[in-house]
C-alpha cells in the first residue's frame, strides 16, 4: 500500500467503523502480529491457505460475541486474544 501499512488500515477501519468485521491475511505470523492482531480482535490467516480456512476466518471474524470484538466506542480491548489459522 502505497501511504499505508496493514495497522494503519485497521487503526482507521476501527476508528470509522469499529463494528466493520476484519480478517488479517499474512504469510508473517510472528508471535508479535498475532499479538498485535489479537489487540485489534481481527483473526490471522496464514498464507498460503485453502478457502476453508478463509471462510472458518470469515466466520469468526463476522461472530459478534466473541470477547475481543471492539465495543461501539470503537474501543478495541487490549490483551484480546486473536487466533492464527494456518493449514495442517
Amino acid at each position: 500500500m502505497p501511504k499505508l501499512n496493514g495497522w494503519q488500515v485497521i487503526e482507521a477501519i476501527r476508528h470509522r467503523t469499529p463494528r466493520t468485521p476484519i480478517v488479517l491475511v499474512t504469510a508473517y505470523t510472528a508471535p508479535e502480529i498475532v499479538r498485535r492482531a489479537g489487540e485489534y480482535g481481527v483473526p490471522v490467516v496464514a498464507k498460503p491457505f485453502p478457502i476453508a480456512t478463509l471462510q472458518a476466518a470469515i466466520a469468526e471474524a463476522l461472530t459478534p460475541s466473541l470477547p475481543n470484538r471492539p465495543s461501539a466506542s470503537g474501543i478495541s480491548p487490549k490483551g484480546g486474544h486473536s487466533s492464527t489459522i494456518e493449514l495442517a
